[in-house]
């Protein structure tokens, strides 16, 4: 009993139609036995409503081949393809199936609703008793030609594997019919498959992954949202008409009116955004580089998320997907989440080394004040991103998994914003967090405020206050060293399919990836480096070149070697000791930080040969200004194409490179806009609310005033 014929049989839902058509003669089309089913269901359980007068309609009209009839059988998935490879996902056709709309007179009426169900499936015992025992190689990725299949569908336990023994069916019924009467016109459906060919099987659904066709509609908060936004729209561009005008008039405007007028000016902003880096100064130094790291890395991050949305979402060839795992070269992938360290090695080397020279100049800091504009400087413009995700976001697409992905995105942002906006949403809440990537922006903000009470130190009594770093930095490579010894938890956020479908559900996500106190190594390194730059500078220390050459050669094999050493966990076949875990999670983010900080300072001082010049590229300026917002934007874009899927996505690297490239150009389009509407004016206002608004940034600023303003201000995230 478990030849081909009986697996396919268990594996199609409405292959019972097929059955059915072949015992009903009268039928001209292939019989609807899932709406037999449906209203067999209401009988037996006494109910009687229009799901079930509805269902009878539907077949009665389907046996006279009456249009709509045939379309609501046409929209539901048929005979499943490709199972046994790991598409698991069997949609219908999702737009036909909304698209129906049945007038019976007299008021009455229907329209078709699509539901996706998930069906878990499984032999029964005396069906293939070897189904239920241990498997001899549970990590195998081959099977033999005279096996059963019943062992390829079986769960053994490899995380890199799709799962088989569940497959996610789309059905078609009237709209007029809940999600537990689909669910229990499946479940009877299934009776006779059951008895016939011996498999069990058990059908989840609930009204989440229900959809009918619907005018939007429009609730307060959507409507305050919108109108927010069209305010900010319509200032913008009322105030770049008005810039425009003075600009090309005889007439000296410069009252604080006008200057607060082209704070929300699209072409004075523009400006700003595409203005050059400042020149080499003695004092700033050449950062320059700084903003095509940012900027590459970026590039790389939405990459990585690429893959999570793809890889995480229905696939047609989850089996390409499988041998993925398998070699140490898609560690590039895999291990992509080493570049978010990037942006918190340079968040830390920019406020250490910057505020020393502030300190140098000024003696103080005003440690609220600087609170104050860095909460200032980011909240805005995130609390509309946040906004946007939690009313008009949802109403602009549909698809068979829409709600599961964007709905959910709204119903957590709606509960959770205000964790987002106090900067705490990777500890409080972090299983329902709004917005998945936010949680940087805490950690951000957090190792933000931790800064000055270190870096003060330093400047004022350097001997301590080294110790006082040093420590610190020590401290926050032992923590995730001691978090994952003594949790039993993952080296690295392991990016299974399965966990790419929800990060926030992982325990390795939840408790080590974003938590501040595990992740703050790479800030730390940061701003060991940039004492290193600023003693570099303030004494004049020379760096024997052939010393700087060796040095980066070696640790461009400490780099490669903290990307590819995350592939020994993932072969399942060899277990890795706690210990061995908890080194590799403790250390590799230590040591990506001490590779790239060492870039970052052999660009500032000229010892990086090509890797400066690249970096230093003057196009990647205003693309590096810009990242923050593309950082917020990014996610939005890629869960868009992923949340209005109709079929399974076919895979291969070509197209997920190409697909990356695509989410690159609307990434930093959206990017573009967002900060012309929001970041640059608050950008500008700023300046004129802490006074450091000048007539002409590029001639009444000094060099170091420049580079301190334009990277202070422009590296966030």
């Amino acid at each position: 009993m478990h030849g081909p014929k009986t697996l396919l049989s268990a594996l199609m839902l409405l292959a019972a139609a097929t059955v059915g058509a072949q015992n009903d003669e009268e039928s001209p089309v292939f019989g609807a036995f899932l709406a037999q089913s449906m209203t067999e269901a209401h009988e037996h359980t006494a109910v009687r409503s229009l799901c079930a007068n509805y269902t009878k309609l539907y077949l009665q009209e389907l046996k006279k081949f009456t249009l709509w009839a045939v379309l609501m059988y046409d929209s539901t998935a048929k005979v499943p393809d490709g199972v046994l490879s790991g598409n698991v996902y069997q949609f219908g056709h999702y737009d036909g199936c909304l698209k129906i709309k049945v007038d019976l007179g007299d008021g009455e009426g229907f329209r078709g609703k699509h539901c996706l169900a998930k069906i878990k499936f499984e032999p029964k015992p005396e069906t293939y008793p070897e189904y239920f025992l241990p498997a001899k190689d549970p990590f195998r990725m081959e099977f033999g030609a005279n096996e059963s299949a019943w062992e390829k569908f079986k769960y053994t336990g490899d995380l890199r594997k799709q799962r088989r023994d569940a497959i996610y069916w789309g059905v078609c019924v009237p709209s007029v019919c809940n999600a537990k009467s689909v669910a229990e016109g499946i479940k009877n459906a299934i009776k006779p498959l059951q008895a016939s060919i011996g498999v069990n099987a058990n059908v989840e659904l609930d009204e989440t992954n229900c959809k009918i066709y619907q005018h939007e509609t429009f609730d307060e908060l959507d409507i305050s949202y919108g109108s927010l936004l069209l305010t900010f729209i319509l200032l913008v561009l009322i105030c770049t008409a008005v810039d425009t005008y003075t600009a090309y008039t005889d007439k000296i405007w410069d009252s604080l009116g006008i200057r607060l007028l082209r704070s929300f000016s699209i072409r004075a902003n523009w400006m700003v955004l595409v203005q050059g880096p400042a020149p080499r100064d003695h004092d700033a130094g050449d950062l320059r580089s700084i903003h095509g790291m940012r900027f590459f890395s970026m590039l790389l991050i939405i990459m990585g998320h690429r893959c999570m949305f793809s890889l995480g979402g229905p696939l047609f060839n989850p089996e390409l997907i499988e041998q993925i795992y398998t070699s140490a070269a898609n560690m590039i992938l895999l291990n992509g989440t080493i570049i978010v360290d990037t942006f918190f090695l340079i968040s830390g080397f920019l406020s250490c080394y910057l505020m020393l020279i502030e300190l140098d100049k000024k003696r103080k800091v005003n440690v609220p004040l600087l609170y104050a504009y860095r909460y200032i400087r980011l909240t805005p413009v995130y609390a509309m991103v946040v906004g946007f995700y939690a009313t008009l976001y949802p109403k602009l697409g549909d698809g068979p998994m829409w709600d599961q992905k964007v709905g959910l995105e709204r119903d957590r942002c709606r509960a959770n914003w205000w964790a987002n906006l106090l900067y705490i949403n990777n500890y409080i809440n972090a299983e329902n967090m709004c917005m998945f990537q936010s949680w940087f922006i805490a950690c951000d903000m957090h190792y933000f405020l931790l800064s000055p009470l270190i870096i003060y130190p330093l400047w004022r009594w350097p001997r301590p206050g080294r110790v006082l770093l040093f420590s610190v930095t020590t401290l926050s490579v032992i923590i995730p060293f001691a978090e994952t010894l003594l949790g039993g938890l993952d080296a690295v956020l392991l990016l299974f399919m399965s966990t790419l479908a929800d990060p926030v559900s992982n325990i390795t996500f939840r408790s080590i990836y974003i938590p501040t106190h595990t992740r703050a190594a790479p800030y730390f390194i940061g701003m060991l480096w940039g004492y290193v730059l600023y003693k570099i500078r303030a004494d004049g220390i020379k760096i024997n070149k052939k010393i700087a050459a060796v040095s980066f050669v070696f640790l461009h094999f400490v780099a490669f070697g903290c990307i590819f050493g995350a592939w020994a966990f993932y072969i399942p076949d060899i277990p890795r000791s706690a210990l061995e875990k908890a080194l590799y999670g403790g250390l590799h983010r230590a040591g990506w930080a001490i590779s790239i900080g060492y870039l970052i300072v052999s660009c500032s001082l000229n010892l990086a040969g090509p890797y400066r010049a690249l970096l230093s590229w003057k196009p990647l300026v205003p693309l590096g200004r810009l990242t923050y917002c593309a950082f917020l934007a990014h996610s939005g874009v890629q869960m868009y194409q992923s949340a209005t899927m109709r079929v399974p996505e076919y895979m291969t690297y070509f197209k997920m490179y190409w697909m990356t490239l695509a989410d690159i150009s609307f990434t930093f389009s959206v990017a573009l806009a967002i900060y012309m509407l929001f970041e640059a004016p608050v950008t500008a206002l700023q300046r004129i609310i802490f006074k450091k608004d000048r007539k002409d940034v590029n001639h009444d600023q000094s060099p170091v005033t420049i580079v301190q303003n334009d990277i202070r201000e422009t590296c966030r995230a």
